[in-house]
């Protein structure tokens, strides 16, 4: 995820400053795991609890360690059509 000028790595446990700029990362993660949901937030499918639908015309990503993510608006449908690939 990005957070001002600067990107990290976020594990269950910490946080760890990285190098890679978003798109690049995109360009190098398995796609069968990793969506970008956001300019600022690629996540891991595999460590995602849920997405929540209650809000309409919205979509958070539920993680593993109790956080929450939002998916952009323009980012919904493409994720939507990751997770219905998955099934």
């Amino acid at each position: 995820y990005s957070d001002e000028k600067f990107n990290y790595a976020k594990t269950i446990d910490s946080s760890y400053k990285i190098k890679e700029k978003l798109y690049e990362l995109e360009e190098q993660l398995p796609k069968k795991r990793f969506i970008r949901i956001s300019n600022s937030c690629i996540i891991n499918v595999e460590k995602t609890k849920s997405f929540d639908t209650s809000i309409i015309g919205s979509l958070v990503a539920k993680m593993e360690d109790n956080t929450k993510q939002e998916v952009s608006k323009r980012k919904i449908k493409n994720v939507m059509k990751f997770l219905n690939e998955r099934k």
